[in-house]
């Protein structure tokens, strides 16, 4: 599965931090497919590829709660 990650902007006009907005560029990547462990690789930014990782603490948060087997290979092209 691919997807993208819009960028976002806030503290613009008077909504300070309340209102924020997607905007077109740039945008990050991640391509996402089934495996036997959880597992991250990122180009673009140095990301955290251990436990300390939120995308993978969620991905295993999800398949603790779904009592699902095996893992999740994320590959992130952050823009």
């Amino acid at each position: 599965m691919k997807t993208y990650a819009s960028a976002t902007i806030a503290n613009f006009g008077p909504g300070f931090d309340v209102f924020g907005m997607a905007i077109e560029e740039p945008k990050d990547e991640v391509i996402a497919r089934e495996c036997d462990e959880f597992r991250i690789d990122a180009e673009g930014y140095d990301v955290p590829s251990d436990g300390r990782n939120v995308a993978l603490i969620s991905a295993r948060a999800l398949f603790n709660l779904l009592h699902e087997d095996g893992g999740i290979y994320l590959r992130l092209k952050k823009a």
